[in-house]
């Protein structure tokens, strides 16, 4: 009768997978720092004015015989 020493080997598939993740998680780490641009360059830019109070309107825009002008 002979002794068998049976030896359970960690699966070399689960070790593929988790290097395999860790490999395209560092990969694309570093990849996503290098492709970016160093400045963001804006696009193509608006001016809005905003005028804060409304001017008094001129003393002649007013006079007349039928003004429909909410301002007078």
């Amino acid at each position: 009768m002979h002794a068998r020493l049976k030896l359970i080997r960690f699966p070399s598939f689960v070790v593929a997978v988790v290097f395999a993740l860790a490999t395209s998680l560092i990969l694309g780490g570093v990849l996503g720092y290098t492709l970016k641009p160093p400045v963001s360059v804006p696009g193509r830019t608006q001016v809005i004015v905003v005028h804060e109070s409304n001017p008094a309107p001129a003393a002649d825009a007013c006079t007349g015989v039928s003004t429909n002008r909410k301002d007078c």
